[in-house]
C-alpha cells in the first residue's frame, strides 16, 4: 500500500508516493513552493519538515 506524501509548507497533497516498508531520510525541493523538505521514514510513522527555502 502506497502513501501519499504531503508538503508541510503549502496545500501540495502529493511530493510523491512511499511504499509502507520503505525507510529512510529523504530531502525533496517542492514544485509549487520551492521549500525544501526533508522526510523521515521509519516504522511506519512519517514526519516531514521544512529545512530550506529558494529564494
Amino acid at each position: 500500500m502506497e502513501k501519499h506524501i504531503a508538503c508541510p509548507c503549502c496545500n501540495n497533497k502529493r511530493l510523491f508516493d512511499v511504499d509502507e516498508s520503505t525507510i529512510g531520510i529523504i530531502k525533496i525541493k517542492c514544485n509549487r513552493c520551492k521549500a525544501v523538505v526533508s522526510v523521515t521514514i521509519s516504522n511506519k510513522t512519517i514526519r516531514t519538515e521544512q529545512i530550506g527555502t529558494q529564494s
